[in-house]
């Protein structure tokens, strides 16, 4: 458990690494407004509010993999379809599992690895169909910090403002963060 905390601790400081908050010294700091983008933030209760729902259309699938007899059909930024391939002429799709902010998941002995936007959780699927969530890790992804893109000016993230769950373009005034 502490090895993986450094490996994210590692990831995570050569992220913020590449994201300058500017002091008002750079001499690249625009005097004026400019093209940039702004975070779009929603609260902690709803950003980080995993469930357990009806099995659905499959649209937009991202990764595909197998777990014993399961195929886990993962949907980016909404969470994962859980399908029983016991029979792989007729799969069934049993269920999807809402994880707000989800780009990766893994599963090892039952056990589902899943971040949720800046945190990193880990929980089993009940025979009930519910979730009994294990651990979360707060904050251990920082996803969220920086606008996707290079060369570009943003809103400096607030976190007293809630997570940050999407980016806007919009015209900024005299931006302070800059994304190399």
């Amino acid at each position: 458990m502490i090895l993986n905390r450094i490996i994210i601790l590692i990831f995570c400081s050569s992220f913020l690494l590449s994201c300058v908050e500017d002091d008002g010294s750079r001499a690249s700091r625009p005097s004026g407004s400019v093209n940039g983008m702004s975070p779009i933030y929603q609260s902690e209760e709803i950003a980080y509010q995993i469930s357990v729902s009806e099995a659905k259309d499959i649209v937009n699938p991202g990764k595909i993999f197998t777990y014993q007899n399961f195929l886990i059909v993962t949907i980016i930024n909404e969470g994962f379809h859980l399908i029983d391939n016991t029979n792989p002429s007729n799969p069934n799709n049993m269920l999807f599992v809402n994880i707000p902010g989800n780009t990766d998941i893994a599963v090892k002995d039952g056990v589902f690895f899943a971040n949720n936007y800046n945190d990193m959780i880990s929980f089993k699927l009940e025979s009930n169909g519910g979730i009994s969530l294990i651990e979360r890790l707060s904050d251990a992804m920082q996803n969220g910090l920086a606008p996707p893109g290079n060369n570009i000016y943003f809103e400096c993230v607030d976190p007293s403002r809630g997570v940050v769950v999407g980016w806007e373009s919009r015209i900024l005034n005299r931006p302070r963060c800059f994304k190399q």
